[in-house]
């Protein structure tokens, strides 16, 4: 079983995350609606990446 992540790695991803979602908010007008582990991926380099964007809603204003 594995030991996880440290505390570092997961600030990075934390970090990965927030920035992406700040991007769909401002630059897309979109809210992700369904942010959750199985739907935050790294890539082999450790870039973040958001997935299931079949629950995103646009945002009207």
């Amino acid at each position: 079983m594995g030991h996880g992540f440290s505390e570092p790695c997961v600030a990075c991803v934390c970090q990965g995350v927030l920035r992406a979602l700040d991007y769909m908010h401002v630059e897309r007008k979109a809210i992700h609606r369904d942010i959750k582990s199985a739907n935050v991926l790294l890539t082999s380099s450790g870039t973040v990446k958001l997935a299931d964007l079949g629950v995103v809603a646009q945002v009207i204003s």
